[in-house]
């Protein structure tokens, strides 16, 4: 691979290139996988994507999310990871050096 690639870039006119242009379009696809999942079922083949939502969890155990518009209603089965809010653990103290052992 080459360190310097203005020879290769002198053919082309990037005056007019937009940088990230299908960059949205990438990610978008990125964020689906087809997967195989084997189970005692059989096998299934199934679109896994991931989403960021907020949540709301009830006492008595209800989730409730509000999702991107492009999902589908239906009903799917999920993996949740759950994030709460936590402290910055915290260093343990430095040993302690007896200067008599020099």
């Amino acid at each position: 691979m080459p360190d310097d690639y203005s020879e290769i870039l002198d053919g082309y006119d990037l005056s007019k290139a937009v940088r990230g242009k299908y960059s949205q379009r990438y990610l978008k696809d990125k964020q689906k996988s087809i997967v195989k999942i084997t189970s005692e079922d059989g096998d299934r083949y199934v679109t896994m994507k991931t989403i960021k939502a907020k949540a709301i969890v009830t006492d008595d155990g209800k989730l409730t999310a509000e999702v991107d518009s492009d999902i589908k209603p239906g009903e799917y089965r999920v993996t949740l990871i759950i994030e709460e809010p936590a402290s910055p653990p915290t260093a343990p103290p430095s040993p302690k050096i007896d200067k008599g052992d020099r």
